[in-house]
């Protein structure tokens, strides 16, 4: 039986109340972007007494362990020190896959140190929690999304795909950047260009939903015309259709290898997740 309106604000109410200080700000995230407070959850989970399993089965969460591995700030030091006595949060997707939500240096130690075969754990379906997600705004939503492209395209992973003819994002690399992020996104994005009275073709950027990205990640189309013309020293530059014309015209300064496209859009594909 679902749960009333009534009860879920009831239960919102308790969980708000109840902080679990152990877990202060700490979050986990859906696949669609909603996040979680990990100390509601856990909260949430002390009001029933069948979320709460004494002796989980390490076998079916061991697999959770290679995120521990893949982590770069997780440590040995702060893994022999956590209290594995404390349960973990581990969540119940609808098709029954397990996911730890909060516990990866509990589980690291009973397993590696302890030689544990079993751990308690609070186990939640998230169909129980969705009323305590919280939807990302879209603005919020396009800083992280800003904030990760910019990470990748400034990683050695991503300048290695420039190779040695191609200086920057910025300098040369602009329309193979383009490209990629137009095949990335899929329909709506469309590619532009920077005009000028000096040049036809200055820059190459992708138009989306009422936004420009280039190398410099996600700009209002005003925003990034004022950085062409007071950092890069643009007279007069305008947004324009990327023509077939223009193409041909900018071939002869601005490089697109074809090869290298591809090889773009699988990365962007395994870095961001799908747009």
């Amino acid at each position: 039986m679902g749960l009333s309106d009534t009860t879920r604000q009831q239960l919102r109410q308790l969980v708000e109340a109840k902080p679990v200080h152990q877990f202060k700000g700490s979050h986990f995230s859906s696949d669609d972007g909603t996040t979680y407070s990990v100390e509601a959850a856990v909260a949430f989970a002390k009001t029933n007494p069948r979320y709460f399993h004494k002796k989980f089965p390490v076998s079916k969460i061991i697999s959770q362990l290679s995120w521990w591995d893949k982590d770069p700030s997780q440590t040995e030091e702060h893994m022999k020190t956590v209290d594995t006595s404390f349960p973990l949060l581990v969540l119940q997707d609808k098709d029954g896959s397990l996911s730890v939500a909060d516990g990866l240096n509990r589980l690291k130690k009973a397993t590696s140190i302890e030689h544990k075969t079993t751990v308690p754990a609070y186990v939640l379906p998230m169909a129980d929690i969705l009323f305590l997600g919280k939807k990302k705004s879209q603005a919020e939503s396009t800083d992280d999304w800003h904030r990760r492209l910019t990470n990748f395209l400034n990683s050695d992973e991503a300048y290695a795909i420039l190779g040695n003819e191609i200086t920057s994002w910025m300098s040369g690399g602009c329309w193979l950047l383009a490209e990629a992020l137009k095949a990335y996104l899929g329909a709506g994005a469309q590619l532009m260009a920077v005009s000028s009275s000096r040049n036809p073709v200055e820059h190459v950027v992708v138009f989306y939903r009422g936004q420009v990205i280039d190398g410099d990640g996600v700009q209002t189309p005003q925003a990034m015309l004022r950085k062409m013309a007071t950092l890069e020293r643009v007279p007069e530059p305008k947004l324009v259709p990327f023509t077939a014309a223009l193409q041909q015209h900018a071939r002869s300064e601005i490089q697109c290898p074809a090869s290298s496209i591809p090889k773009l859009v699988a990365l962007l594909q395994a870095k961001l997740g799908a747009p």
